[in-house]
C-alpha cells in the first residue's frame, strides 16, 4: 500500500524497444553468474535516489514530457543493458550455477508516483544534506524484492516521483548480482543521454556513450574461484555483512545525512595525515576520505556505546576494489557485471580513536590496497575472510568519486543530491564526487541513529576547522604569572563559558576570507596585548602545588585557539542559518558545532591549558557565527564582554587604535585574602571535580530555545508582584522579574516531586562591594553566589511568581557588603545539591548586543553552555531598550512546558496587566 504522503499514479513493465525485442542469440541469452558475481547472490539491492530541482515555470513546461520521455528513453538503453530486464535464475545445466536469463518478454518495473501536497514528503527537506529520516528516503525507491527460493529473480526497478511545482526525484534499485556500481552508472548515464535526445531531439549533443560489453567469457576463472565462492555462501539471513545488527534489523529510528568534503578540506587531511604517518603514503583522494570517515565513525559508535570491546579491540573497514585493471589481460571499462573484490583494513580501537586516528586509518587502508598488487593472489579467502570479520560489526563503503553521478542528466540539469539510500539498511558510507563541481571533493553519506549521527557531525565540523593560535604581537607582552584568586579557583574543574553571536553576512565565503578575516586575526592580536590572560597557559603554579596561576610568555603561551569553518551543506546554508538564528527551540546538536574548543580533540588535561578559544562558521551568502570559549576561572561574564567590544570595536575600526586605549586592570593584589578563602575552595572544588554536570548536552532529544520578554511585559510584572507582594517588600527590579520568570518555569518543567525544594543560584558583581572597591575594569572573576530557596510545589499556583520574586529579592538584599560569608560559598552549592537548583548566566547589563565587528548588531546572542549546567542565560533584548531574553536548553518535553508557560504568561499578560 502506498504511504499516505504519496500517490502512485501508474504501474507499468518496460520493455527493451523493437530493435532489441527478439531475445539476442545464443549465447547471449543467458550470461552465467561469473565468480566477481556470485558473490553478490543474497546481497540487499542497491538503491540510488537522484533528485532534480525544477522552477514553479519549468516544472509546469516539463510535466507533460518528461514522464513519456523517460520510459521512451529508458526503452531505448535497455536495447544495450538488456540483461537489466532479464531474470536471475538457477542455471538448468547445474545445481551450483546461476544466471541471467534474457527472452523477448523481458521488461523493468517502472512506477511513476507523486508526493501530496501538505504531506511529509518535502523536497527542500529529502534534497537537503542535514539529516531526515531514512524511511521518507525509502519511499521514493521501488522494491526489489530479494528473492530466496528457485523462481526468477527481477534485477532492475525503477520509480520516478514527482514534487509537484518543485522537481522530481528518480528512484533506482539494482540486484547487485547483476552488476557493480559502475556498470550501473554507465546504464544510468546512457538512459539520460537517451532522454535528452528524446526531449531535445535539435539540440547538438554529445555523441551516446559507447555500448556495454556483455561478453562474460572475458573473466577467466583458472582457480575455481566461483565454486569456492559458491560454496562459501552465508544465508541470506547472514549476508549483510557490512550491517551494524541494530540498523539492519529496522531501519526506524535510522536517520539519513550526507557531507561534502572540499577540495580544500582533501589537501589538508593529506597534509595532516603525511604530518603524523610513521612512514609515506601514497594518500590519494579515495584513501584519504575513506580514513576520514572511518576515523570518525569509530568514534560516534564509540559516543553512543555502540562500539563494544573497548579500546583495545581490532576495528575493521572493507571497501569494493575495481579488478578491471587487476587482472591479466585487463579487463575493458565498459565490461557489463561485477569486476570488484573486497579490500580490508584493520586497525586497533585504541589508535583509530586516538589523536593520530587519521594517520592510522589512512596506512591501514594503505596497506590493504597494496595487498591488491598481486591481482587475485589470495581471492580463494575472501569469502571466508568476510564471513569472520563479520562478526566485528565492520565498516564498508559503497560507491565512488570516480563513478561521476552528477553528471546524470536527463534533461533537466545536473542532480541537485544523489544517494545511496541502500548504506542506511547495511550500516556502510557512501561516497560519491562533490555535489557542487568542485573537481577533487568528495560527498560522504551514510545513515545512522540520532546520537551517532550528531557525533558524527561534531567530529566533521572538528577536524576540519581551519586552526591556527592567535596572540600579542611577539615583544609586546612582557613574560607575566597571574595568579588565581579565590574568586577565579571556584571555577576550575568547571565547563567553559560558551556563546555565539549570529551576525547576518549577504556574501560568499570568499568575500570573508580576503575582506575580514585578516582583520578580524591582527585585531584579536592587538586585543590582546591588553588582556593577554585570555592567551596565557594555565598551569599549576611553580610555587606551590595547590597554586594556579595565567603564565604568559612568547614562547610557552598557547594563544586564543582560533578557528575558521564553513557550512559544508551549501545548498542549504541560508536556511540552517536563519534556523540556528531564531530564538525558537533548535537542535543543541547544531548549536555546539558552532562553538570552538579550548583543545585539540586529543588533549586529555583537566584543566585545559588554554584559557580562551574563539571561531568564526561561515554559512555562505547567509551570515557569520562567532562563537567564543573561555575558562571561567580565567574571568567573570563581565570581564569577557568588556574583552568582546574592545576587539569587535577594534575589527570594525580596521586600526589598533580602540584595542591600544582600552584600560584593563589585571593586578591580583587588589583582591585581599586575608582568611585564606583560596584554600577552602581549592580543595571543595578538588572533591567535586568531575561532578560538573557538563555531560548533560548529549541528550539526544536536547534543545535549545531563548525567549524575550518586552518591555512591556517586563513592566506588567512588576506591577503585578509589586502589588501582591508582602508588606516588607523589596526593590522589584528587572532582574528581580526575570529571574523569578525563568525560576517558575523551570521548576513547573521539571515537574518537581512532591516536597522537593527549589533553588536559583545567581551571581552578584562584588566589584563593588569590596573594600576599597575595585576599579570596574578588573579583569579576572569577583562574582559571588548569591541563593533563593523555595518549596517547589509553591511555584506552582497562581502566586508563584510573587513567591519566588520574593525570596529571590530577599537574597539580594542579604548580600550587605562585605564578604565575611565566603567561605561558606562552597557548602551552599553542596547544601543545595539534593534539591532542583537552577543557576544564571550573563546579565541584562553586559551588552552583548553591542558587540558589532562592522557588519552591523548581531542577529542573535546565546550562552550555549548553560545547557551542559542546568541553568538559565540572561541578556538585554535586541530588539528594545528594558527588554530581556531568556535562553535555556531542554529536553524536548520540558521545553514544551517552558514554552506554553512562557506563551500562557505573555497572553495573560496582555490581557490582564495586574495577573
Amino acid at each position: 500500500m502506498a504511504p499516505p504522503s504519496l500517490t502512485i499514479l501508474e504501474t507499468s513493465q518496460i520493455s527493451p524497444s523493437a530493435a532489441a525485442a527478439a531475445a539476442p542469440p545464443p549465447p547471449t541469452n543467458s550470461l552465467p553468474l561469473t565468480f566477481f558475481d556470485i558473490f553478490w547472490l543474497y546481497s540487499p539491492p542497491v538503491e540510488r535516489l537522484f533528485f532534480y530541482e525544477f522552477s514553479v515555470a519549468a516544472a509546469a513546461a516539463a510535466a507533460p514530457s518528461f514522464l513519456p520521455a523517460l520510459k521512451s528513453s529508458l526503452s531505448v538503453a535497455l536495447q544495450s543493458y538488456f540483461p537489466l530486464a532479464g531474470r536471475l535464475r538457477r542455471s538448468p545445466a547445474a545445481a551450483d550455477r546461476y544466471e541471467i536469463f534474457c527472452s523477448a518478454g523481458d521488461s523493468v518495473a517502472f512506477t511513476f508516483a507523486e508526493t501530496v501536497d501538505g504531506g511529509e514528503l518535502d523536497f527542500d527537506e529529502l534534497s537537503g544534506g542535514r539529516p531526515r529520516d531514512a524511511a521518507k528516503l525509502r519511499m521514493l525507491v521501488p522494491e526489489l524484492e530479494l528473492r530466496t527460493d528457485e523462481q526468477p529473480q527481477a534485477l532492475l526497478a525503477i520509480q520516478v516521483t514527482a514534487f509537484p511545482r518543485r522537481g522530481a526525484a528518480v528512484g533506482v534499485a539494482v540486484h547487485h548480482a547483476a552488476c557493480d556500481g559502475s556498470t550501473s552508472t554507465r546504464f544510468l548515464n546512457a538512459w539520460a543521454a537517451a532522454c535528452r535526445r528524446i526531449l531535445n531531439p535539435d539540440a547538438v549533443l554529445p555523441p551516446p556513450p559507447p555500448p556495454p560489453l556483455v561478453d562474460r567469457s572475458v573473466i577467466s576463472d583458472p582457480r575455481g574461484l566461483y565454486s569456492i565462492f559458491y560454496h562459501d555462501l552465508p544465508s541470506p539471513d547472514d549476508f549483510k555483512f557490512h550491517a551494524d545488527p541494530a540498523a539492519a534489523a529496522a531501519a526506524d529510528g535510522v536517520l539519513f545525512a550526507s557531507f561534502k568534503l572540499t577540495t580544500t578540506h582533501i589537501q589538508a587531511i593529506k597534509k595532516w595525515i603525511a604530518a603524523r604517518s610513521p612512514r609515506p603514503i601514497n594518500c590519494s583522494t579515495t584513501i584519504a576520505a575513506y580514513a576520514f570517515v572511518w576515523a570518525g565513525h569509530a568514534r560516534a559508535r564509540r559516543s553512543s556505546g555502540a562500539g563494544g570491546g573497548g579500546r583495545r579491540r581490532r576495528l575493521h573497514f572493507m571497501f569494493p576494489a575495481d579488478f578491471r585493471r587487476r587482472v591479466e589481460p585487463p579487463i575493458p571499462a565498459e565490461y557489463f557485471g561485477n569486476c570488484i573484490g573486497p579490500c580490508f583494513a584493520e586497525a586497533d580501537a585504541e589508535e583509530l580513536l586516538g589523536g593520530a586516528g587519521l594517520a592510522a586509518a589512512a596506512a591501514a587502508i594503505a596497506g590493504g590496497i597494496e595487498d591488491l598488487s598481486s591481482g587475485l593472489e589470495g581471492a580463494e579467502n575472501w569469502m571466508r575472510r568476510v564471513k569472520a570479520v563479520a562478526a566485528e560489526q565492520p565498516l564498508s563503503a559503497a560507491g565512488s568519486p570516480r563513478f561521476g553521478v552528477y553528471e546524470t542528466d536527463f534533461g533537466w540539469g545536473r542532480p541537485r543530491r544523489v544517494e545511496i539510500v541502500s548504506v542506511a539498511n547495511t550500516g556502510a558510507v557512501a561516497l560519491a564526487e562533490s555535489p557542487d563541481e568542485d573537481e577533487g571533493g568528495v560527498q560522504i553519506g551514510l545513515g545512522l541513529r540520532r546520537p551517532e549521527l550528531e557525533s558524527f557531525q561534531g567530529y566533521f565540523v572538528r577536524a576540519l576547522k581551519d586552526t591556527c593560535r592567535v596572540s600579542p604581537p611577539e615583544g609586546s607582552v612582557a613574560p607575566t604569572a597571574v595568579p588565581l584568586t579565590f574568586f577565579d579557583v571556584i571555577w576550575l574543574y568547571l565547563p567553559p563559558v560558551e556563546r555565539l553571536f549570529f551576525y547576518p553576512f549577504p556574501h560568499p565565503t570568499s568575500h570573508f576570507l580576503s575582506s575580514f578575516l585578516p582583520s578580524l586575526k591582527s585585531s584579536l592580536s592587538l586585543s590582546l596585548r591588553s588582556f593577554f590572560p585570555l592567551a596565557s597557559l594555565l598551569r599549576p603554579s611553580p610555587d606551590a602545588s595547590d597554586r594556579f596561576e595565567l603564565f604568559f610568555s612568547d614562547a610557552t603561551s598557547p594563544g586564543v585557539r582560533f578557528t575558521v569553518a564553513e557550512c559544508s551543506d551549501a545548498q542549504n546554508a541560508a536556511g540552517l542559518f536563519d534556523h540556528l538564528a531564531d530564538g525558537r527551540p533548535r537542535e543543541l546538536s547544531l548549536l555546539r558545532q558552532l562553538v570552538p574548543s579550548l583543545a585539540p580533540p586529543d588533549c586529555t588535561d583537566s584543566p585545559p591549558p588554554a584559557a580562551a578559544a574563539a571561531g568564526v562558521t561561515v554559512f555562505p551568502s547567509r551570515g557569520l557565527v562567532v562563537g567564543t570559549a573561555v575558562h571561567h576561572a580565567v574571568c567573570d561574564g563581565s570581564s569577557i564582554m568588556r574583552f568582546m567590544r574592545c576587539w569587535s570595536a577594534s575589527a570594525a575600526a580596521g586600526a589598533p587604535a580602540p584595542a591600544a586605549a582600552a584600560v584593563v586592570v589585571v593586578d591580583r593584589t587588589l583582591v585581599p585574602d586575608p582568611h585564606d578563602v583560596y584554600s577552602t575552595f581549592y580543595e571543595g572544588v578538588s572533591e567535586m571535580r568531575g561532578s560538573d554536570g557538563h555531560g548533560a548536552a548529549t541528550a539526544a532529544d536536547r534543545v535549545f530555545a531563548s525567549f524575550t520578554l518586552r518591555k512591556r511585559h517586563v513592566q506588567a510584572l512588576k506591577d503585578a508582584v509589586s502589588a501582591r507582594a508582602a508588606a516588607s517588600a523589596f526593590h522589584c527590579s528587572t532582574v528581580v522579574v526575570t529571574f523569578a520568570f525563568a525560576f517558575v518555569g523551570y521548576v513547573r518543567a521539571k515537574r518537581a516531586a512532591a516536597g522537593a525544594a527549589a533553588h536559583m543560584g545567581f551571581a552578584a558583581d562584588f566589584r563593588s562591594r569590596m573594600r576599597p572597591p575595585l576599579p570596574a575594569e578588573y579583569f579576572g572573576n569577583c562574582v559571588g553566589p548569591c541563593f533563593a530557596d523555595v518549596d517547589a510545589a509553591d511555584l506552582g499556583g497562581d502566586d508563584g511568581l510573587v513567591v519566588a520574586a520574593e525570596a529571590i529579592g530577599r537574597a539580594i538584599g542579604g548580600l550587605g557588603k562585605s564578604l565575611e560569608s565566603a567561605r561558606d560559598w562552597l557548602r551552599g552549592f553542596k547544601s543545595r545539591a539534593a534539591g532542583l537548583i537552577l543557576t544564571v548566566a550573563g546579565s541584562p547589563k553586559f551588552g552583548v548586543y553591542g558587540v558589532d565587528f562592522g557588519w552591523g548588531r548581531p542577529a542573535k546572542v546565546e550562552v550555549v553552555s548553560v545547557a551542559n549546567t542546568g541553568a538559565v542565560a540572561v541578556a538585554e533584548s535586541r530588539d528594545e531598550e528594558g527588554g530581556v531574553e531568556v535562553g535555556l536548553g531542554l529536553p524536548r518535553n520540558e521545553m514544551d512546558v517552558f514554552q506554553n508557560y512562557y506563551f500562557d504568561t505573555l497572553k495573560c499578560l496582555d490581557d490582564h496587566p495586574q495577573l
